[in-house]
């Protein structure tokens, strides 16, 4: 068990003290994507906006090896509702990255060439796209969109009078596939399941989805892996069991399906442990990796080993507690390795289609995260992107983390943040700089707010 309690020293560092204007000017990485070779990254790094209470997002491109970005695709408004979710995928050739962005009110797939050239909306989703992938050939989509509202309920959301009531029904997310000659989409699914993702076959005759028959705060742990024919005809189920069961890959080979699944618990605190089943259904066959939450994975090429991102569990105790690392699971035997060194924590992660390099965004401690790219023979990760280089004329000070025993014996452990020189005021005083001051009047302070707290 761990609690994060962040302690402050003062110390001196060179540099200037970052402000909340300089925050705002701050960039984050919110996807990244490597393309199907393996010589590109496609990633998308946003910034605030408070003129428009947003995050403007841009798409850019930058060779594997590092080098200037290239941005592509300034016309283009990636959706940003709340924040910006992109969801990146490249064309099976590489001549275009496709993105969830705005054409009309609602989020649409919109293709851009990556020589240049303008955008291409690919669907026309009357309630939008919240999730979606390119066939393996590249010429049909497969989408999660939502059966359209009724005319009454439309109207009084343009009018605004209409009242949002909680845990009350919602229409359904249907999975919709689309052939990109113009063909009309064509619904898979029955009103009955709210689909939440899905995956094609290797062969794209079929597609993996998991979907639950509800909605609401507590539907995902009822949700069940189904597979459908693309050209139709009924689903079949190949995980009908209680608990989460989401997220379904093929592998390469086409012969099982990786899901993440609490293992038939009905418990929000279970843990969410990658999962495999053969693709025409059986007994599940759980990683348990010491209780971890898988949050991503990727097949290897030859289906026999997955990589995957986990928060907790195996690789995240003790000192790396405050880690999310890469990890490869042998699926033979079930062993399961750290790829790559030092504290990180890893999000967005996509293997090239030889295996050879995974890209993802790295966060390191005090940063807000850069595009990585690792070597999966030698397990030596390279950073390409420098979306922030202002970071390093700001005295941050320097975190890590530190442990002590509780009373009970129980190891806790904590980020120790130094930070700089910090200016202490009074109440109605003047600055306060040597140390033994700033000490006294700390303690003071912390008196006073707690005679306050409890009578406020």
């Amino acid at each position: 068990m761990a609690a994060i309690v962040s302690f402050t020293l003062l110390t001196r560092a060179a540099g200037r003290p970052i402000t909340v204007d300089d925050l705002m000017k701050l960039r984050a990485i919110n996807d990244v994507r490597i393309s199907p070779t393996g010589d590109r990254v496609a990633y998308v790094a946003s910034v605030p906006s408070l003129p428009k209470n947003e995050h403007e997002a841009a798409l850019f491109v930058v060779p594997v090896n590092g080098g200037a970005p290239a941005r592509l695709g300034e016309t283009v408004r990636i959706f940003n509702t709340p924040t910006p979710r992109p969801q990146l995928r490249w064309a099976p050739d590489g001549s275009s990255i496709s993105v969830l962005a705005f054409d009309g009110p609602r989020p649409q797939v919109v293709s851009i060439p990556v020589a240049g050239g303008a955008p291409q909306t690919l669907t026309r989703a009357s309630e939008g796209v919240f999730a979606y992938e390119r066939s393996p050939d590249g010429r049909s989509l497969a989408y999660i969109t939502r059966d359209p509202m009724p005319a009454d309920e439309e109207r009084q959301r343009q009018e605004r009078t209409f009242v949002i009531r909680a845990d009350a029904p919602t229409p359904a997310t249907r999975l919709a596939v689309q052939k990109l000659d113009g063909t009309p989409p064509r619904v898979l699914t029955p009103p009955s399941q709210h689909v939440d993702s899905l995956s094609w076959s290797p062969d794209g005759g079929s597609i993996a989805y998991s979907a639950a028959p509800r909605t609401g705060f507590t539907a995902a742990y009822e949700a069940r892996v189904f597979v459908v024919p693309f050209e139709g005809g009924g689903a079949r189920a190949v995980v009908d069991r209680p608990g989460m069961n989401t997220g379904p890959r093929f592998s390469p080979d086409g012969r099982q399906i990786a899901f993440i699944s609490t293992s038939g618990q009905y418990d929000v605190m279970a843990s969410r442990s990658l999962t495999i089943v053969a693709a025409e259904g059986g007994t599940p066959r759980r990683f348990a990796l010491d209780d971890a939450w898988v949050n991503e994975y990727a097949w290897t090429p030859d289906s026999r080993a997955i990589y995957l991102v986990a928060n907790d569990g195996t690789f995240g105790r003790g000192e790396h507690m405050f880690e999310q690392p890469l990890v490869r699971l042998n699926l033979a035997d079930g062993r399961a390795e750290r790829v790559g060194t030092g504290p990180t924590v890893a999000f967005a992660s996509s293997l090239s289609s030889d295996g050879r390099r995974i890209a993802y965004k790295s966060v390191e401690a005090r940063t807000m995260g850069e595009v990585a790219v690792l070597d999966t023979a030698s397990g030596k990760a390279t950073t390409i992107t420098d979306v922030n280089p202002g970071l390093r004329d700001f005295a941050i000070g320097d975190l890590k983390p530190i442990s002590w025993r509780s009373f009970d014996g129980m190891e806790i452990w904590g980020l120790l943040l130094k930070t700089v020189e910090l200016e202490i005021y009074p109440r109605g005083g003047h600055v306060l700089r040597e140390p033994a001051q700033q000490r006294e009047q700390m303690r003071r302070n912390l008196e006073w707010f707690a005679r306050w707290i409890p009578t406020r």
